[in-house]
């Protein structure tokens, strides 16, 4: 049994299908600070200085998430070297802790890209259990950093943070009601402007 299959073997909570969301068409209108995404207050470290760091907060538990993690690859292949991304899972329930685990899991097996989509659907179209993961140090200490950065970047998932200054989700006034690619119009248009800062 290969690396990848004994990993979708830890797949628990039973959850309903995923729904596929509508098409949407890009923003249009000028980009708000407050309306379209949020400057932190106090902005975290990232992990490359040198690059625009995007950072994708989510959890295998979030039917929002397996919807965006198409298109946010899709937007991933387009992003010139300057621009680093990462994945965090968001730890706000004692319930997603196990979620977390898995993916570090993952991390440090090697595989993470080639499990990610595949456990969104063993949990959201398979609907497979979840079993309890590797309890390592190693992973139960980036799980503590997990639920750190998730309380302290205080929102809901998916969320994007950029470059540990600004966090972008659905849930702000100028993107609801809108799409997955409008919120990737939001981030680019911040990622483009931490470029422009870092080379002044």
């Amino acid at each position: 049994m290969g690396r990848l299959t004994i990993f979708t073997a830890f797949l628990a909570i039973s959850l309903p299908l995923a729904i596929p969301l509508p098409a949407t068409a890009e923003i249009t209108v000028p980009i708000v600070a407050k309306m379209h995404y949020e400057a932190i207050e106090t902005p975290l470290t990232t992990e490359d200085s040198d690059r625009v760091e995007v950072t994708e907060f989510f959890s295998y538990a979030c039917v929002h998430c397996y919807n965006f993690d198409p298109v946010l690859d899709a937007w991933r292949s387009r992003q010139p070297a300057d621009v680093a991304f990462r994945r965090v899972p968001a730890i706000f329930y004692e319930s997603w802790k196990p979620f977390a685990q898995a993916y570090y899991t993952a991390v440090a097996l090697g595989i993470a890209e080639e499990s990610h989509m595949a456990f969104f659907e063993a949990v959201h179209v398979e609907q497979r259990q979840l079993l309890k993961t590797y309890n390592s140090f190693g992973i139960r200490s980036r799980v503590q950093n997990a639920m750190a950065h998730s309380r302290a970047y205080g929102t809901g998932v998916p969320t994007v943070i950029v470059n540990g200054k600004y966090r972008v989700h659905g849930r702000l006034d100028g993107l609801q009601g809108k799409g997955f690619e409008d919120l990737l119009a939001v981030v680019d248009f911040l990622v483009e402007q931490e470029r422009k800062a870092e080379t002044q």
